[in-house]
């Protein structure tokens, strides 16, 4: 059996080995047995480590996992907000072109309307000018019905009106407007306040229609030429004044009780 040479072992350790190479042998094995435990815990205090930062980063990958789990739910929101912003700004979008054509419309409508406003203007101008004509017309017909009846005053009463007819060719209504006031110690100024009988007619003039002022005349005229009497006179009267105009009524009534008596 050959031998290990020595000088591959440092000296002190050879001063500690046994001289026997069983011994040497066994020592070795124990040597051995304890690197080898040393060698095992060592890996094993490794391997904890190790199981505990797998732990811990198994633990940050779900913390990670969560947190990418909520990203994406907050991308999501995102994504639906923005596809929300972005319908809202085309609806918008829409809502703003739409009112530029309802402004353009409104302001062609405007400029129509102008133009409307104008001849409307125009024309309520031009109707106004020409009732101003008619209204003209009006009361130069109505001054020739009233010198009518002031002259027909004057005129002798036409027979056919009756016994009760009241004589009238110097008391006629169209006297009352051109005959000067009874004096003021006359039963006629005591009973009924003056009236003056063309001031009357304007008044009648202004406040009637055309057609009632002439139906007033014309019943005037019938009372001159003796073919109504006085209280027939009165009542049609009555009927063209109507309520609205009573203060003319009481006027005229002054004017007959004057210058034509009733009938007794």
């Amino acid at each position: 059996m050959s031998r290990i040479p020595t000088e591959a072992l440092p000296r002190e350790i050879l001063a500690v080995l046994p001289q026997e190479p069983y011994d040497q042998l066994d020592l070795a094995h124990r040597i051995n047995a304890y690197a080898y435990t040393q060698k095992v815990a060592v890996l094993e205090a490794e391997a904890g480590q190790l199981r505990t930062q797998a732990s811990q980063h198994k633990n940050h990958v779900k913390t990670l996992e969560r947190r990418i789990e909520n990203l994406v739910m907050e991308v999501n929101d995102a994504n639906e907000k923005t596809k929300q912003v972005l319908d809202d700004q085309n609806k918008l979008v829409a809502e703003k072109n739409a009112l530029i054509q309802t402004v353009k419309k409104l302001n062609r409508d405007v400029a129509k309307l102008e133009s409307f406003k104008r001849h409307l203007l125009q024309t309520l101008q031009d109707e106004e000018d020409s009732k101003d004509s008619m209204n003209l017309g009006i009361d130069l017909a109505s001054d020739r019905m009233i010198s009518n009846v002031l002259s027909s005053a004057s005129s002798p009463m036409v027979g056919g009106a009756g016994a009760g007819a009241t004589p009238m060719a110097a008391h006629g209504l169209g006297a009352a407007a051109q005959s000067p006031e009874p004096k003021d110690g006359s039963p006629a100024a005591q009973g009924t306040p003056k009236v003056d009988g063309k001031e009357f007619f304007r008044n009648a003039r202004s406040r009637l229609g055309y057609d009632d002022f002439s139906q007033f005349l014309q019943n005037i005229k019938e009372l001159n030429a003796g073919r109504q009497t006085r209280e027939e006179t009165l009542r049609k009267a009555q009927e063209i004044f109507k309520q609205q105009n009573a203060d003319l009524y009481k006027t005229f009534e002054g004017l007959l009780s004057r210058h034509i008596p009733g009938t007794v």
